[in-house]
């Protein structure tokens, strides 16, 4: 069932479209990551995580596929060590 006023192929301009990257803003990627601001920071000094990209004089943002390859990269399967 469509609400009255909107159709079926409204499109939510606030949703990337499909196969686009896009910005992800300082409280989406400490949600997505469970990282603080702090811990990325120092992990961006050691390349050991998505560096941020200025996106107007007073707004920085990460792309969100470098962040799902990073999320990808941090789930993958440890080797045990040899011992």
């Amino acid at each position: 069932m469509v609400a009255r006023g909107t159709t079926q192929h409204e499109v939510n301009m606030n949703d990337p479209l499909p196969g686009q990257d896009y910005f992800l803003r300082e409280p989406e990627v400490q949600r997505i990551t469970g990282l603080s601001r702090t811990t990325r920071w120092r992990l961006q000094r050691k390349d050991k995580f998505p560096h941020r990209r200025q996106i107007s004089p007073n707004s920085v943002g990460w792309l969100a596929s470098e962040i799902n390859a990073w999320m990808a990269a941090q789930s993958a399967p440890v080797e045990p060590e040899a011992a």
